[in-house]
């Protein structure tokens, strides 16, 4: 819940609220001579400057958020622009603005009803200070995250981010033991036809540890089911009761999109989706294909570097649930197919590929090496349909033949 921005407007406004009001109970502690000190009217003067100013603010803001996802969906992706309404920094700064502007409605308001006497006048004004500077901290990191907001680069590196962060929390086969592909068991149907968004797998083995089964997951997040797709299947039982199927289901979350928390496979094909659109007539765009590149790269290197061979898998956390591995396959096909594809006609796109899937293939992750090996093929038959001088299809020759030898 905590991407959703009214959800978090909402918060920071009630707590700007119950600042302002608060004023009147703390009122009575302030020293008399600080009161005096500052008088009455510095509190209102504060308020009604921030009434005039954050209203504007927030506006501008939105409409700054909602012309950068424009920007990105035109230029990158429809499903990158998503990420930038999620993000957190961005929700922070117009929820911020938001509040600022509601507590000194809340504050003029109080003040004008005479609500407020001297003690909490001045409570009030400390209070006004305080939602002051967060507002001017706030602001200041809000312009530069203007100024970077709607760039390609700047999407390409959001879902570099979310990526990242993916693979780093995903647990190897989601904590569970690795699927057994002769397994049987009675068949799991979904409710509703979508992608599997989220399993939660430990609420899977707390129901087969009740009932004492076994669990068998066949779907992956990211998988999209229709109603006849087993998404478990159930062992231990020769039909599922409907109260349990109805607490399997309550463990399996399906959705009309992907997303990214237990998807990272989503976020590759993000990528791959960004560097099509640069690559087309209408952006002629290499550059951003080869920083697509560059970035799968980066991303597919933190898989490596975890070590997530099923050989090497640590001691499951789920013992009486089994689930499939990512696929390096699979990571491989979402993200460099598409830009082989399209990007078939550029020299530097071809370059940049063969010496990315050539450093790829010699990392000790499984799988990676052959992936590489098909892919860096593949993308050699399409340079060689594609209409390259001779001596640039033979220099991506010379690449690819490079990458085969290397030692891995």
């Amino acid at each position: 819940m905590g991407h959703v921005l009214w959800l978090r407007a909402s918060l920071f406004t009630a707590g700007a609220v119950g600042a302002a009001l608060l004023a009147q109970v703390l009122g009575p502690l302030v020293p008399r001579s600080l009161v005096d000190f500052v008088g009455e009217k510095p509190a209102e003067e504060l308020l009604k400057v921030m009434a005039s100013s954050m209203l504007a603010v927030a506006t501008f803001s939105l409409t700054a958020v909602v012309a950068a996802a424009g920007s990105i969906t035109s230029n990158a992706s429809p499903r990158a622009a998503a990420l930038l309404l999620e993000d957190k920094a961005a929700q922070s700064a117009l929820s911020t603005f938001v509040a600022a502007f509601i507590f000194s409605i809340v504050g003029l308001i109080a003040l004008g009803t005479g609500l407020y006497d001297a003690p909490a006048r001045f409570v009030l004004f400390c209070a006004t200070l305080a939602v002051l500077a967060l507002v001017v901290i706030r602001l200041l990191g809000w312009m530069d995250r203007v100024s970077r907001m709607g760039r390609v680069g700047a999407a390409v590196d959001q879902v570099e981010r979310a990526l990242t962060d993916s693979l780093r929390r995903r647990k190897p086969f989601l904590g569970a033991r690795p699927a057994d592909d002769a397994a049987s068991g009675a068949p799991l149907l979904p409710e509703k036809v979508g992608y599997v968004q989220h399993i939660d797998v430990g609420r899977l083995d707390a129901v087969a540890r009740r009932r004492g089964l076994q669990i068998h997951i066949r779907v992956l997040p990211g998988a999209f089911v229709r109603l006849s797709t087993p998404v478990l299947l159930v062992e231990g039982v020769e039909a599922i009761g409907e109260d349990v199927a109805s607490a399997l289901r309550a463990a399996v979350l399906v959705g009309g999109r992907r997303t990214y928390q237990q998807d990272p496979r989503f976020g590759l094909v993000m990528l791959a989706e960004i560097a099509s659109r640069a690559l087309s007539p209408a952006l002629n765009d290499p550059g951003t294909a080869i920083d697509v590149i560059g970035t799968a790269a980066r991303v597919l290197s933190v898989w490596g570097e975890r070590h997530w061979e099923e050989e090497e898998a640590p001691q499951p956390e789920y013992r009486r649930v089994t689930a499939p591995g990512l696929s390096a396959a699979d990571c491989f096909d979402d993200v460099f197919s598409p830009i082989a594809r399209d990007g078939a006609g550029f020299v530097e796109v071809g370059v940049a590929l063969q010496k990315t899937l050539a450093d790829l293939g010699r990392s000790g992750a499984a799988g990676f090496s052959e992936a590489a090996r098909r892919h860096a093929a593949r993308a050699l038959r399409l340079a060689a349909r594609a209409s390259l001088l001779p001596e640039d299809l033979q220099l991506l020759k010379d690449l690819a033949a490079a990458g085969e030898t290397s030692p891995t």
